[in-house]
């Protein structure tokens, strides 16, 4: 569940990286001043999810054998 959230996280951050290279180099001639390019609202939310999953997977690895 953590590698699954980290691997998601990771993909998602370099899809953003990938989004404003693609924004400042294709525009910078034409602004002076850069507007990152956000993501879309489903790549929001998987990110979110991601961010839970890491958390909640923590827990439950750190904390798992005290349950039973």
């Amino acid at each position: 569940m953590v590698l699954f959230a980290i691997v998601a996280a990771y993909r998602l951050a370099i899809k953003q990286q990938n989004l404003n290279e693609a924004a400042r180099s294709d525009v910078s001639h034409l602004i002076t001043r850069f507007k990152p390019v956000m993501l879309e609202v489903n790549a929001k939310r998987i990110q979110l999810a991601a961010h839970f999953s890491a958390v909640v997977g923590t827990l439950i690895w750190g904390y798992g054998d005290l349950l039973g």
